[in-house]
């Protein structure tokens, strides 16, 4: 009786599932009671994408405003005003020949031509282009070389606008001047300083002097030379009448006069009734010379005129 019980268990156990392990006995591994081995993960804390915080502006990124805007006191076309404590303008050199002169100044100056440009030599008043006269413009002590300063038929504005060069219709004397400008303006409305206004100019002689003509008009002849002329000399001034024959005939009784303080025109007063209207004439010229002492172009000349009233 008790074996068959024996093999009534086996077999009853042997018809039950049971564990993996040796002829169902209990193993080491976990009961089917416990918790199953594909229990939840644990909890974990999802990480953030990483993205740029709105708060934060990439340094790649150019600002809209740039942080530093420049001050426009510092463009180089910016000059001080004309009641700044500025330095006022010079002239810082000069340079000329019989017929021009040229004049740099420290500053670009006012002008009536624009910088580069050539045009008539009548700028208004501050400009550097206006030819000289009795309170502005270019100036000498020397006479002579004033009336060519006052001759001016055309000016040139240096490119940028700190230097002028103006052509003369009057030749200038040669030798060494002084040249004084005046009531010129700086583009900022400075006037040139009164210390720095005067440039020395060395002239020289660009040849012999010629005779251009003579005209008979009334009762006296007028001669015009090219340049200025040695009014008085050792026998060779253009007022000596000496110097001078019409028609082959001496003229003892003429009064010569100069036209103008270079003696580039002289007047020669005859008698009254020298002349007749309308005849033609020949005038001798020889001895005369320029006042660097060069003599006349041919020496002696002859001209030809017809008198008229």
């Amino acid at each position: 009786m008790r074996a068959f019980l024996l093999v009534a268990a086996l077999v009853t156990a042997c018809g039950t599932s049971a564990p993996d392990g040796t002829l169902g006995l209990p193993s080491s591994r976990p009961s089917q009671t416990a918790a199953p081995a594909t229990s939840a993960p644990a909890t974990r804390t999802p990480t953030p994408s990483v993205s740029p915080s709105p708060s934060r502006t990439p340094t790649a990124t150019p600002s809209a405003t740039p942080s530093v805007t420049p001050s426009p006191t510092a463009t180089a076309t910016t000059r001080p005003s004309a009641t700044a404590d500025a330095a006022r303008p010079r002239v810082v050199g000069a340079a000329a020949t019989q017929v021009s002169l040229t004049v740099f100044f420290s500053e670009p100056m006012q002008t009536g031509l624009a910088c580069g440009e050539t045009g008539v030599a009548s700028g208004p008043a501050g400009a550097i282009d206006q030819r000289g006269d009795a309170t502005s413009g270019y100036h000498s002590t020397d006479r002579a070389l004033d009336e060519t300063l006052r001759s001016a038929t055309s000016a040139t504005i240096g490119v940028d606008c700190a230097s002028v060069t103006f052509v003369y219709s009057l030749a200038a004397p040669a030798g060494t001047f002084a040249v004084t400008v005046t009531s010129v303006r700086d583009v900022a409305g400075n006037p040139i300083d009164p210390a720095g206004a005067t440039a020395t100019v060395a002239i020289r002689d660009e040849g012999r002097p010629f005779a251009l003509g003579a005209d008979g008009i009334g009762d006296s002849i007028f001669v015009t030379f090219t340049e200025p002329m040695l009014q008085i000399g050792e026998g060779s001034g253009v007022t000596m009448s000496g110097n001078y024959r019409l028609d082959g005939n001496a003229l003892a009784s003429a009064q010569i006069t100069c036209n103008d303080a270079g003696c580039r025109t002289i007047r020669i007063a005859l008698p009254s009734g020298a002349l007749t209207l309308g005849r033609s004439y020949s005038l001798r010229i020889a001895n005369v010379v320029d006042r660097s002492g060069f003599a006349l172009q041919p020496d002696p000349t002859t001209l030809g005129f017809v008198a008229r009233r």
